[in-house]
């Protein structure tokens, strides 16, 4: 590990090679006043060494004000304070301004759909791997393999390429497709153009590495399209702009000849996209921030969504292009309150695609939903056909289960806003006009108590089946009495009816903390207190190998030093964190790469806390490791 950045780049000058070398935007986030990289890595790489931040999603797009840090823009007690930097991509308030947006009325129709599909296909799905990331060899500069190799610019070779002969998608079946989607209760529909794979699932004239040159030979978009645009279905388009298959993308050197053409050919086949296709209600590129890795340069992404927006003028773009975009996008993760609209796109199974993993369950799905909305944003899930183009029929049923829940209880869903009482450990609450809904996620708990709020409640009743809620009202707040039956194991829904509609927003629980979100944290895995500290190190046994996503660690303040690993076998160990000194509340993601992004967990059985040699005695309040 490298502490100063330049000495980071020092390096980079002198190992420098096709697989390492920097950007201009890069250099400029190395050398700027802003420094987002949370950890360095050297790796050697056929005798160089390749340098890697640790690599995120910039998942969120954040207007700072001069002396501050993207987290400082948010409040105190925000959960987003505990993730890593690299999650959040800063802007001026001058770069902001001088960004591109959508018109305020279709963002808010936007946030009024809350629920979309997300449609991963590709040719990984021939063998049944992740989209992109589980079958190309020749990922380019800046992605890297697992093992921190990447291939230079040039012509690619690999055997994926060859699969586009054996595709003949023979169920592939539009407008069924749309009748699904409206059976398990969405309200858009999100299409995957071209994955980093490079291979394009519409009749292009840029290339001819695409869908129509296979022995299926149509254009699976125009017909997708037409199905939604004929059943009255917002469609969007998903469009990597970083791919590895073109041999001209080059985007460690966005202003070189190679990479030129390859712009050239991004703002055609996208011109092309937003012209042959009818309407497009959305537009989702895919080359996060990363800390500097990916940047607005490499795509001249302020002259390409200035285009996009005079052919589609309501379309919303979202915010992998290193601009600001009109909406955040966190990944496997239920996100944040937040007043800016927000997408929180999410696989239905292990895999973004088709891979024959388990879905997730009906009452996991419903308690997804529920918190992006209690939390004012929207719910992308992903899910893909198999390669004969029919959709997985548990997995179709899972998301039908969903659909019928959704029939009876859209209404706390759909066309809401999050607030006013902000999510906690019992559920949350989303608002449309003079109406409240509760969302009771909780099903043990029988009584719930609020904040006030400045509105008076006139009646509460729950939203499938009418059955009235008792509950009391006064200056301390509310009081409601939890019905022992007709309560939904997912979500049960009070709906609330105010004299007046409620402005701003309240915390209704504990203060929250990053791993209040379930979808990214799971679980309480372990729990203990007054912990004593023997030998200089806390070693827990969660007898079993889990997923960890987070550890906190509660100590009287000023604590001593502290550092934090974990081990599958209690013999190697992998660092995750250090602290000097420790504060007393010292909370710490565990987190992995995966396809490209910055996601919670490892794999472990053992957490040890390593305190210095010779450490008096001392007693930690408590010890909380959470996962899967």
């Amino acid at each position: 590990m490298i502490g100063n950045p330049m000495n980071a780049l020092k390096l980079i000058n002198i190992f420098s090679s096709e697989c390492f070398t920097l950007s201009a935007g890069l250099r400029a986030a190395f050398r700027g006043a802003r420094w987002h990289v949370r950890s360095l890595t050297l790796i050697g790489v056929a005798g160089a060494l390749w340098f890697s931040p640790l690599p995120a999603q910039a998942q969120w797009s954040v207007r700072v004000d001069a002396g501050k840090s993207p987290k400082d823009m948010y409040p105190a007690d925000d959960p987003r304070r505990q993730l890593p930097d690299v999650l959040f991509q800063p802007f001026t308030a001058a770069e902001w301004a001088a960004s591109n947006f959508a018109p305020p009325a279709d963002v808010a129709r936007f946030e009024d759909l809350r629920y979309g599909m997300f449609i991963h296909f590709g040719l990984s799905t021939y063998k049944g791997k992740e989209l992109s990331w589980g079958t190309v060899q020749s990922i380019k500069w800046p992605d890297h393999r697992a093992d921190g190799t990447c291939a230079p610019v040039g012509p690619i070779h690999d055997d994926y390429i060859q699969w586009a002969s054996q595709l003949r998608f023979e169920q592939f079946d539009a407008k069924e497709w749309v009748r699904i989607a409206q059976a398990a209760g969405f309200h858009y529909i999100v299409a995957v153009a071209k994955h980093h794979e490079g291979f394009h699932l519409w009749d292009t004239a840029y290339s001819d590495f695409k869908l129509t040159k296979t022995p299926f030979g149509r254009d699976y978009l125009k017909e997708l399209s037409d199905a939604c645009h004929q059943a009255g279905m917002p469609f969007g388009i998903y469009y990597a702009q970083r791919e590895w298959h073109n041999p001209d993308y080059d985007p460690g050197h966005p202003l070189g000849a190679s990479h030129q053409r390859y712009l050239a050919y991004n703002r055609n086949a996208i011109r092309e996209l937003l012209t042959n296709y009818g309407r497009v209600d959305f537009f989702w590129f895919d080359a996060a921030w990363w800390g500097g890795m990916f940047t607005a340069d490499m795509w001249d992404a302020e002259n390409l969504t200035r285009m996009m927006r005079q052919l589609q003028p309501h379309m919303l773009i979202n915010n992998r292009a290193s601009l600001p975009g009109d909406f955040d996008t966190p990944e496997q993760r239920a996100g944040y309150y937040q007043e800016r609209a927000w997408e929180a796109c999410l696989s239905l199974t292990e895999t973004w695609s088709w891979s024959g993993s388990p879905p997730k369950s009906r009452d996991q799905l419903i308690r997804i939903l529920a918190n992006t909305a209690c939390a004012n944003g929207n719910a992308l899930v992903s899910w893909g056909p198999e390669w004969n183009g029919a959709f997985d029929p548990v997995e179709r049923q899972r998301l039908e289960e969903v659909g019928s829940w959704l029939k009876l209880n859209g209404a706390g869903i759909y066309d809401t806003r999050g607030g006013p009482w902000l999510p906690a450990s019992w559920g949350g609450s989303t608002r449309r006009g003079n109406t409240v809904y509760l969302h009771v996620l909780d099903p043990q708990l029988t009584t719930l108590e609020l904040p006030p709020i400045p509105s008076r409640v006139r009646s509460a009743t729950l939203l499938n089946g009418g059955a009235t809620v008792g509950f009391t009202q006064n200056s301390a707040g509310l009081k409601f009495n939890l019905p022992a039956t007709a309560r939904d194991a997912a979500d049960t829904i009070i709906v609330l009816q105010l004299n007046r509609p409620v402005a701003g927003v309240v915390r209704s629980g504990p203060s929250a903390q990053a791993f209040d979100d379930p979808v990214a944290y799971g679980k309480i895995l372990s729990q203990q207190t007054d912990v004593a500290v023997t030998g200089s190190t806390v070693t827990v046994n969660l007898s079993a190998p889990h997923k960890v996503t987070g550890v906190v660690v509660e100590q009287a303040a000023g604590g001593p030093p502290v550092s934090l690993a974990i081990s599958v076998d209690n013999e190697h160990w992998t660092p995750v964190a250090a602290s000097n000194p420790t504060p007393a509340h010292w909370a710490v993601t565990v987190d992995s790469e995966a396809v490209g992004a910055l996601l919670p967990g490892r794999a472990a059985r053992y957490v040890r806390l390593q305190f210095p040699a010779g450490t008096p005695a001392l007693i930690l309040h408590t010890v909380t490791i959470h996962g899967f």
